[in-house]
Parts: structure tokens; sequence; C-alpha cells
């Protein structure tokens, strides 16, 4: 092949690039070791609501709020320097002042002038944030709705305790309907805290507590749940069985706390075999305690990496995969640590470290 004929090959190939590039529904920008953009393509003009020549030649924090830009200049020139950029989700404006949500990605190539460029992709995801807020705003009005009637459940065991004409396996109902009620009335105020504990706004109490009787409560009504299929729960203190004596006072939040055990423990169960035991074992720690929950299943190797990941969940017929979630950031904005290890000889062991008191947490998450 002869020059001229090569120089023709490379220019028709970078013809043909650049029509795709113009093409593509991702939006594509090049920026210089400055951050002035060098190419903007057609997608990426209209997300903006720009024209190219209004945005050739213009800084890219042209299209960041105000508070971002110092955060995204300096990583810019990071990533020019050759650090690496995490791919991300970031807020920008358009042209109208409009705020936007874009997922980010983006590449380092040298230029024909050994000058690095840095090339980056963005997608649109302003609709699926939107749906989002909006689906967690219309759970939040469902959960606060579900109160009303649960504080009526609540009331009636009292009320029919009036009649004195109930036999002790009635009133041992009545009672487990009144706790079974205030029970689910603890996990829609979870669930709630949980919208604040994602948004890093969750006021931490510290009242007084016995983590042991909070465990025992867990597993009575995990086990109590799982009863149908011979599962047996046992709690441990130390190496011994529990008593009626033990105690482990901690200044924390009840409420947040049996969340975390009660979502742990009810996974626990569930990913038992038939007739198979969960122990909870716990263990004081300083002014803190050490809490290991053990079943005989295995986590599947595969989803081991994300397992305290959102909507992480397999091999289950029910659940939504935010119960090790939630009890991640719980974990996090107490204080303390969680992890696990699981293998097939062994089956799971899932630990939670947490502090002697929860409010000398630093930040939350």
């Amino acid at each position: 092949m002869t020059e001229l004929e090569s120089s023709e090959t490379k220019a028709a190939l970078s013809q043909r690039m650049l029509q795709v590039i113009d093409a593509t529904p991702v939006g594509i920008c090049i920026t210089n070791t400055q951050g002035i953009y060098e190419f903007v393509n057609p997608a990426y003009c209209r997300f903006y609501g720009y024209s190219s020549t209004e945005l050739l030649g213009q800084h890219f924090t042209l299209v960041v709020p105000p508070e971002h830009k110092p955060l995204l200049k300096d990583l810019h020139e990071r990533f020019i320097a050759g650090y690496n950029e995490v791919r991300g989700e970031w807020e920008v404006l358009d042209r109208q002042g409009n705020t936007k949500q874009i997922i980010a990605d983006a590449t380092r190539v040298i230029g024909n002038d050994g000058q690095p460029r840095k090339v980056t992709f963005i997608m649109d995801i302003t609709e699926r944030i939107r749906h989002e807020r909006m689906r967690e705003d219309v759970e939040r009005l469902m959960r606060h709705d579900l109160r009303t009637p649960l504080n009526a459940i609540i009331n009636i065991p009292s009320l029919v305790r009036d009649d004195n004409n109930l036999t002790a396996e009635q009133l041992d109902l009545l009672e487990i309907i009144e706790r079974s009620a205030r029970t689910m009335v603890e996990m829609i105020d979870a669930s709630l805290n949980l919208y604040k504990l994602e948004a890093g706004g969750y006021p931490l109490q510290g009242d007084t507590m016995d983590l042991i009787e909070l465990l025992s409560r867990v597993l009575s009504d995990c086990q109590r749940s799982a009863a149908r299929q011979g599962q047996q729960g046992v709690l441990i203190v130390g190496d011994q069985p529990m008593t009626s004596t033990d105690r482990c006072m901690l200044r924390g939040e009840p409420l947040l706390y049996y969340n975390l055990f009660a979502n742990l423990t009810k996974n626990a169960f569930e990913a038992s075999p038939a007739a198979a035991r969960v122990r909870v074992r716990i263990e004081q720690q300083g002014d803190g305690a050490r809490v290991e929950i053990h079943n005989q299943g295995k986590i599947p190797a595969e989803i081991q990496p994300k397992f305290f990941d959102k909507y992480v969940t397999q091999g289950k017929n029910t659940g939504s995969g935010l119960g090790t979630y939630s009890a991640r950031l719980i974990v996090d904005a107490v204080g303390g640590n969680i992890g696990f290890h699981s293998c097939e000889e062994t089956g799971t062991l899932l630990w939670v470290e947490l502090p002697g008191d929860s409010r000398q947490a630093k930040s939350l998450p």
C-alpha cells in the first residue's frame, strides 16, 4: 500500500469514527489539561442545552454547581496527572440552570501533541433519581399510615383482658398479639429511620439498655416465625447458655439495635436448613460488646463481596435485600464494626462489634 493510500485510509477511518461518536446517544466531551472543552458531541450538547460553539473553549465547570466546582476541578487535575477516577453519580446544571443527575465515566488519552486529554462519557439519570425519590416519599407515607391500625391492635388486648374470663392460654395469645403489634410499629419506625441513616441525618440517642434482654426478645420473635421448619435458636453469653441474671448494659438506641439484630437473625433463620439451630453469642468487650450470629447455611460466593450492598439477595422467595444493608448503615452510624465469614464446611458466622456508648460515634454515614 502506498503512502497516499495509507493516508486516505486513515482519513476514512477517522471520518467514520467521528460519525459514530456524533450518532451515539451517550454524551461525550474531551477536555484538555486545563479543563477546557476541545470536543463535544451532539448528545452532550442536547443534554446541557448548549450549542457546540457555546461550549468549545469554555471550562468544563460551566455545567457544574458552584459548590462542587473546586472538587470537580481538583479531580480533573488529578485524573490528567494519571490518578484513577471512580465512576460516579453527579449533580450538574443545564443552560437554563436546571439541576440534572448524571452517571459519568472517563478515560485518559494522549493527543497528537503528546499531551493528555480526558474523554468523559455521561448518561442522564435525572428521571431515575426523581422516580426513586418519589417512591421513597410514597413508602414513607405508607409506613406512617400503617401505624394507625396497628395502634388499634395494640389497644385491643388490654380491653379484652378487662372481661376477666380468659384462660391462661388465651391470655398468652393476647400477649403475643400485643407484642407482635408493638414490634411491627417498631419495625415501621426503623424503616423510616433507614432514610435518615442514608441521608446522614439520624439523631443518635443514648439510652441505657440491656443488650442481652434485647437479643433474647429478637431471638424469641424470629424463632416463633421459624417454628414450622423445626428450627431453634439459642442465646450464649460468653461460653455458657444465657441465665436470668446475665446482663450486658450499653448506652444506645433500643429501636435501632432491635432493627439491626432482627434483620440479621431473621436472615440467619431463613438461610438455615430445616430443623437446624441458629446460635447467637454475646461477649462483653471492655465497655462495648461483640455479638456473633451463626447458622449452617452458606452465603453464595457470587454475592459475598457485595453482601452489605443495597438490594443484594439471592435464593430467597421473599426479601428485598435491605436487611444487611440497613444493618451496615446502623453499625456505621453508631461507630461499630460488622463482618462475616461463610463457607460450606462451617456455615456462616456474622459478627457485630458495638461501642459502650453510641453517642460517641464521630460521624454518620
